[in-house]
């Protein structure tokens, strides 16, 4: 597989995330924050943050994290996770359950995340040579 990119709209985003040959990677997750509505189906997958384990109901610890960028430029992170994972949330009762979410990121974190999960970074930001 080549490293470059389908030539498809944001709204068959199959072959969009396909980016930089990536596996498959499908998170259906909006959120509107700040008058703004930011969804995975219609944003660019980056990088993959976190695949692990199977399943949301068998494993506390599975997380599927994307980081994506929005239509206008803005970074965010995107995920689903069991009850002790990163997106997992707090029932009223006080104990853990699986959950989903979205967050906003600045460029700098972006980056940096790029970079520290060896994502496309010079597809998005601007290097020179060491």
């Amino acid at each position: 597989m080549t490293n470059q990119a389908a030539q498809t709209t944001p709204a068959t985003g199959e072959q969009r995330n396909r980016l930089f040959a990536i596996e498959p990677f499908t998170l259906d997750i909006s959120r509107v924050i700040g008058g703004r509505k930011f969804s995975t189906s219609t944003a660019a997958l980056a990088c993959v943050i976190a695949c692990s384990g199977t399943s949301q109901l068998a494993d506390f610890h599975f997380e599927r994290t994307g980081l994506f960028l929005s239509p206008r430029g803005q970074w965010f992170l995107a995920g689903e996770g069991g009850a002790l994972s990163h997106w997992g949330r707090r029932s009223i009762d006080g104990s853990r359950a699986p959950g989903d979410g979205l967050q906003l990121i600045s460029q700098t974190e972006a980056r940096r995340l790029l970079e520290q999960h060896n994502g496309p970074v010079e597809a998005f930001f601007e290097s020179e040579e060491g």
